[in-house]
């Protein structure tokens, strides 16, 4: 039956990369490593005093115990984290609340079972009903991820509030792309484009449009610090030959990449 309950948890894991991706031993290694390997001890401790309750253990095999246990699954949480990362299926994106608890539950699950191998390998049978080591895994486990939730809880913000520096390179990356045209057309007619509205790209941009004498002008969409404020491509041209361009923006300096840090806002 364990047997059977590993095979269905690792298919689980390859239907789940979000899942997969974070260590199942001591959780999100993979988005937020200096966290876990604060965790790991404290883990470890408080699993062994659910196991030493529950299997009838004293203190020091149930630590020996509870550390092989949760070094098994956090090495197979990081060997199915690094493959799934290598592969691509996550793309580039910065872990937020809501994913991040959500993704606790088949952690947890395969936390369980890898840790419950573990211990029947590693405890005697002796006088212990059949199933109290899976029951011992299993409250053990409980207790270090209600630890890992509110963890997530505390250090991660909601999605609705989540903003960064590389969430704004999603804008200027969408700005640059019309800059490129807009050069493009100013080296072929020796003139700007008429203005115009471009589709919008990105989840953080309302509207696009480039304005008179080529300025490109993004409007932004999102967490309350930047929404309704504005991203500006100024061209700058020196004996009608477009050299340069300068970028304004009212959206909080933090967020800016470094060539913009130092820009006068956008009008």
């Amino acid at each position: 039956m364990a047997r059977r309950a590993a095979q269905f948890m690792v298919v689980m894991a390859a239907a789940c990369p979000l899942a997969a991706s974070a260590n199942t031993g001591v959780g999100f290694v993979l988005i937020t490593v200096p966290l876990a390997v604060l965790l790991l001890v404290p883990v470890i401790v408080l699993e062994a005093l659910v196991l030493a309750r529950m299997l009838r253990l004293a203190m020091r095999p149930a630590l020996a115990h509870s550390g092989w246990a949760n070094l098994a699954s956090a090495l197979a949480g990081m060997i199915l984290g690094f493959a799934i990362d290598a592969s691509g299926l996550l793309g580039s994106h910065e872990p937020t609340r809501d994913p991040a608890l959500l993704s606790l539950i088949p952690m947890f699950l395969i936390s369980w079972v890898v840790e419950y191998c573990v211990l029947r390998a590693r405890v005697p049978r002796g006088g212990l009903p059949p199933r109290r080591r899976g029951s011992a895994a299993l409250a053990a486990n409980a207790a270090s991820y209600a630890l890992f939730a509110v963890a997530v809880f505390v250090q991660f913000r909601p999605e609705s509030q989540y903003f960064s520096a590389s969430r704004m390179g999603e804008v200027t990356n969408a700005a640059g792309v019309v800059k490129t045209d807009v050069a493009e057309y100013y080296q072929t007619h020796r003139r700007f484009p008429p203005p115009g509205p471009r589709e919008p790209t990105g989840r953080y941009i309302r509207s696009l449009l480039v304005a008179e004498g080529g300025r490109i002008v993004v409007e932004l969409k999102g967490p309350s610090d930047i929404a309704g404020r504005t991203f500006v491509y100024q061209p700058r041209l020196r004996d009608g030959v477009l050299v340069d361009w300068a970028c304004g923006s009212d959206v909080p300096r933090r967020y800016l990449p470094a060539h913009c840090r130092n820009a006068v806002p956008a009008p």
